[in-house]
């Protein structure tokens, strides 16, 4: 009886090595052009398993003999949901699963010309806001840094002549530039200070090319109610 058990094992055993491998296997192509669509997501809902289609649209997944729910997705295409069946793997043609290019209805944009920057409205929204907002805050403290440029490029003729001509020619060409870094402590209603942790003052000719610079001192600005410039 035993070795009748044994043997029936081994008959069994060899009888399922004997069977087929069973796989899903299918190409995905474009409904209208026929063309193959590379990279699509296979999503295998009873083995809770996805796999992606190769360049060729093509895919194969090992799996138990059965009926099985596929879901095929690909960006620019409509989602596919259908039921496909595992078969031995063959070198015959593939089972074809076409799918259809997705339609997306996007809003309408409008431009039209305005005479006004969107950034100058926004800064007059901050600006008109700013009582509201000074009414809340009892103080705070913030670092400035300022940075001018001054380039002469014309001088008025009362100016021309009230000047010697070597005063005129040392204005030609001339600029300045000044940069500054303060700090700025405000307590609530209306006391400011301003101290100026650095300064730079810079005046050039820009012909024949020379600069001079000038490195300014800390200093002090103690105000109420109106916050003096550096």
């Amino acid at each position: 009886m035993k070795k009748y058990r044994f043997s029936l094992l081994c008959l069994c055993i060899f009888s399922s090595n004997l069977l087929p491998a069973q796989y899903l296997t299918g190409r995905i192509v474009d409904r209208k052009t026929r063309e193959p669509i590379a990279y699509t997501t296979v999503y295998i809902s009873e083995l809770q398993q996805g796999l992606v289609a190769n360049m060729e649209g093509t895919f194969e997944l090992a799996a138990p003999e059965g009926s099985y729910h596929l879901i095929v997705a690909c960006m620019g295409y409509q989602t596919a949901r259908l039921s496909w069946q595992s078969g031995p793997k063959s070198g015959g043609e593939l089972k074809i699963i076409e799918l259809e290019e997705a339609e997306y209805q996007i809003a309408p944009l409008y431009v039209t010309p305005r005479k006004e920057d969107p950034a100058i409205t926004i800064m007059r929204k901050a600006i008109g806001m700013a009582p509201y907002y000074r009414n809340l805050v009892q103080s705070y403290t913030a670092e400035v840094y300022l940075k001018e440029n001054i380039n002469m490029t014309k001088l008025k003729d009362v100016v021309l002549l009230a000047l010697k001509k070597d005063q005129r020619n040392a204005l030609k060409n001339l600029s300045g530039i000044q940069e500054s870094v303060s700090e700025i402590k405000f307590t609530a209603p209306d006391k400011y200070v301003q101290t100026s942790a650095s300064q730079v003052k810079a005046r050039c000719r820009i012909s024949p090319g020379l600069c001079s610079f000038r490195t300014g001192s800390p200093h002090r600005y103690e105000s109420h109610g109106v916050l003096p410039c550096a």
